[in-house]
């Protein structure tokens, strides 16, 4: 019989946990993939509330400062400290208008009133189109997941509550 010297156990040990760590590395990376559709989800409801509730903020601070035509927004990290404002143009009825010369522009107004980065990539989690109806521009945020949880965003109305829509 053949002894077995301390380096050889040793560079055992070694390729052991070298084997175990790349399978966890694996694991990890597995689960994570299967859950990138789930964190979409997330993110699509977190930031259509986000939208939801900055745009009705806009209306009202619209409201209390006597109905200007634009006003200047302030987005607050925590209660004291403002992180950054942005400045809206308003429709006659108080909601952040949509700048009909930008294509893009029902994205605009989604990366604005959320206060993302103009080169921040949404698309992994919101699908953006433009409707036209009844003589009204309307920008449709849907999840890029599914395309099925959309809302509607108008000058006139404001946000729609979120629906679950039967046709695309």
């Amino acid at each position: 019989m053949k002894l077995v010297k301390v380096q050889d156990i040793r560079l055992f040990e070694f390729l052991i946990a070298i084997v175990v760590v790349l399978l966890l590395i694996l694991f990890i990376t597995r689960m994570n993939l299967s859950q990138k559709g789930v964190i979409d989800e997330v993110n699509f409801e977190m930031a259509s509330q986000n939208f939801n509730q900055n745009a009705s903020l806009i209306r009202a601070q619209w409201l209390i400062e006597g109905r200007p035509k634009e006003l200047t927004f302030s987005f607050f990290v925590d209660r004291n400290t403002i992180g950054n404002t942005r400045l809206f143009k308003l429709s006659d009825l108080g909601w952040p208008s949509i700048d009909h010369n930008n294509q893009k522009m029902c994205l605009a107004l989604w990366l604005d009133i959320n206060n993302l980065d103009k080169n921040e990539n949404v698309s992994h989690y919101v699908s953006v189109k433009k409707v036209t109806k009844n003589n009204d521009i309307n920008c449709k945020f849907c999840d890029a997941g599914d395309n099925n949880s959309c809302i509607e965003y108008s000058e006139r109305y404001g946000v729609k509550t979120p629906t679950v829509l039967s046709e695309n």
